[in-house]
């Protein structure tokens, strides 16, 4: 359950920072609204326990 958790929330945040900026990871359009700096890995603590995500 945990690694499900993990991976929906990765697959969230880069939903997310795809729609803000723009433009996907190393692509360059006309509609670029932010830059995309690498990631950084974050803790949540859950009733499953803590789970380790990579936030853009």
């Amino acid at each position: 359950m945990r690694n499900l958790m993990t991976w929906f929330l990765n697959l969230v945040m880069q939903l997310k920072t795809l729609q803000q900026a723009g433009a996907d990871r190393h692509e360059r359009t006309e509609t670029w609204t932010a830059h995309r700096y690498g990631t950084r890995d974050r803790s949540l603590r859950t009733r499953y326990g803590d789970i380790t995500h990579t936030k853009p």
